[in-house]
């Protein structure tokens, strides 16, 4: 672990070492905005990484960007990012998306609490289609709505067969996304957990997704966590609905 008082720059430099073997980084708590600058600007690699942490280190979407690109170019090894807690809006998903496209070594990623859209996740979505190594995506306390979760579920139907943990609670879900979900419950075969907590599926949505569990003889599916989603009936309330009207 890196003290949040080392400067950016002296994280790079000690990577930049010939035997730097550092295989986990921490900077959860850094407060500098010139992090992936840092690395930008020198030879600096972190090949050696297999575990980066960064959850709170208030990066914007242009950091976002520039770290991955210096992730892109030389973390082959990296195994689990936790990014949870920054903000990397369209840019910087768009960069990750890229980046899951690519990559063969990261199985663990954490995006809780990055205030993502619907179009900011299913952008991620993308990525994780093309992605043959991801088998972890925490992901909840975001907004991606009926879509993001729709666009997931249908990756994990159709497309992706490596995740097998999936957290989306708390990321106003609704009931337009019941059925997708209720697609992948039947149809996949890899998933093991998969936390739909505190949504909007309604019970009828509940009811479905049990069905639907129930009704896939090869699920593996250990845990699946769809409470507190039945509050609401699916006509009282549509996507473009204020999150704050929840009770």
């Amino acid at each position: 672990m890196v003290d949040e008082s080392v400067s950016a720059t002296s994280v790079a430099q000690l990577l930049q070492e010939p035997n730097s073997a550092l295989r986990s980084l921490s900077l959860q708590s850094a407060h500098f905005a010139d992090f992936t600058r840092a690395f930008s600007s020198t030879n600096a690699t972190l090949s050696s990484l297999t575990r980066l942490e960064l959850h709170g280190a208030y990066l914007k979407e242009t950091e976002v960007v520039a770290l991955f690109s210096v992730l892109q170019r030389s973390a082959d090894r990296l195994v689990e990012l936790k990014l949870s807690g920054n903000s990397p809006e369209q840019l910087g998903c768009e960069a990750i998306s890229t980046y899951l496209k690519l990559n063969r070594s990261l199985r663990i990623l954490h995006l809780a609490g990055c205030d993502l859209s619907p179009s900011n996740f299913e952008t991620l979505v993308a990525g994780i289609e093309q992605n043959a190594v991801l088998d972890t995506l925490y992901a909840n306390s975001n907004s991606i709505g009926s879509s993001g979760g729709s666009a997931i579920a249908e990756a994990l139907a159709t497309k992706n067969k490596t995740l097998t943990c999936l957290d989306l609670r708390s990321n106003n879900i609704r009931f337009e996304a019941v059925e997708p979900f209720a697609k992948a419950l039947r149809d996949n075969t890899t998933l093991l957990h998969v936390n739909l907590h505190d949504n909007w599926m309604t019970p009828a949505g509940v009811a479905i997704l049990q069905q639907a569990r129930a009704a896939n003889p090869n699920t593996r599916i250990y845990f699946l966590d769809i409470g507190g989603c039945n509050e609401i009936e699916p006509d009282e309330m549509s996507d473009d609905s204020d999150v704050s009207e929840r009770a």
